[in-house]
């Protein structure tokens, strides 16, 4: 009988031990999402870098970044962008051919990401503070399990953010050193 009673003990403690879902919260397909205080570009790089380290996130190997800029209003409510943008197209006011362009990009790393604002103008005065002055921006890091899911646009914050349950309200904001 306690041959029995230790072998039932083993083998339930064998299998609630390999369990990843012990719990009513899904611990293991939490993302991060940040909202970066205003963000202003400056020259010569007109680039912004958001270190994870610095601030105490963890982003993995196989998580991926993504990065949204707030585009405006609309009700109300904020319209998140997802980067790269769509270019923006500078034109010759007298012959009307286009001058440049300009887009918000970004690249990350597991330390980090950066967010450029990339263009190609004749002269950088042409871009204007409506581009370059109190940009926000939005980090949103997926966990692996909803980057493989291909029912989630990922482009999509609206779809993103239903998916990881994220609270607008409970979005910290944080800091670029700049």
């Amino acid at each position: 009988m306690k041959k029995l009673f230790t072998l039932l003990c083993l083998t339930t403690l064998l299998f609630t031990s390999c369990s990843n879902d012990d719990d009513f919260v899904d611990f293991d397909t939490i993302g991060t999402t940040i909202d970066l205080d205003p963000v202003t570009f400056g020259q010569p790089d007109f680039a912004v870098t958001f270190s994870f380290l610095d601030n105490g996130i963890e982003v993995f190997d196989s998580d991926v970044v993504q990065v949204f800029r707030r585009e405006g209003t609309f009700n109300g409510e904020p319209v998140w962008e997802p980067l790269p943008t769509a270019s923006f197209f500078f034109f010759n006011e007298t012959t009307g051919a286009v001058e440049g362009f300009l887009n918000y990009r970004y690249n990350f790393t597991i330390d980090d990401v950066e967010i450029i604002l990339d263009f190609d103008v004749p002269d950088a005065n042409l871009v204007g503070p409506e581009f370059t002055v109190n940009q926000l921006f939005r980090i949103v890091v997926v966990p692996a399990a909803f980057a493989d899911d291909n029912n989630i646009n990922l482009k999509d914050y609206n779809a993103l953010s239903t998916a990881l349950k994220l609270k607008s309200r409970s979005i910290p904001k944080m800091s670029i050193k700049q």
